[in-house]
């Protein structure tokens, strides 16, 4: 319960960092910087002289390391027979490690590459996608399981689909186009059988 309420803390922290600070900023930081941030008011907040960048860097090889969820596979091998998909997601390129190689990805976006995160309103992200494609918003779905995937696809067009694995309620204004509990369930949003 404890580690799941420091978890929770640090998510809020990790939105608020994304969502206040960023726009304001004049240059990118990367998400291990946001982390070593978030982590360092964390600790201060519960008392603890654990160090906060050894908790960034902790928190980065972990993201590499995690095991892939039973319905990635089929869904990127039923999904990529008949539309291309691309990886984007709010990391450091460290961070994607052995994730990269899953599947012949048709291409990869990352936040530390195009210096920008999901969630910023200047939209640099997904418009970097739409002009890499050279399609409009509404021909894209995003996939995503945070408030950033949602508010940054919706806000420039793009179908926002809420993974939500652990049958959260929604706790934003900003609603996604489709609420799904696995990946499985694209194929019917898409019309796949």
């Amino acid at each position: 319960d404890l580690a799941d309420g420091y978890w929770k803390r640090t998510s809020e922290l990790v939105f608020f960092y994304l969502t206040e600070t960023l726009d304001s900023s004049l240059h990118f930081v990367t998400i291990k910087q946001i982390f070593t941030e978030c982590y360092s008011q964390l600790l201060t907040e519960i008392d603890h002289d654990f160090d906060p960048e050894s908790a960034a860097d902790i928190m980065c090889h972990s993201h590499q390391s995690s095991p892939l969820f039973w319905d990635v596979q089929p869904f990127l091998q039923l999904v990529g027979r008949q539309f291309p998909i691309c990886l984007s997601s709010d990391t450091d390129e460290e961070m994607l490690g052995p994730l990269r190689d899953i599947y012949p990805f048709d291409s990869i976006f990352t936040s530390e590459a195009l210096q920008a995160y999901k969630i910023q309103k200047s939209n640099v992200f997904f418009q970097t996608i739409l002009d890499h494609y050279q399609i409009s918003p509404e021909q894209v779905i995003h996939i995503g399981d945070s408030g950033s995937d949602v508010f940054g696809a919706k806000r420039i067009g793009i179908h926002a689909c809420w993974l939500n694995r652990v049958d959260k309620k929604w706790p934003h204004e900003i609603q996604p186009d489709f609420e799904i509990k696995s990946l499985s369930e694209v194929s019917s949003i898409l019309g796949l059988n």
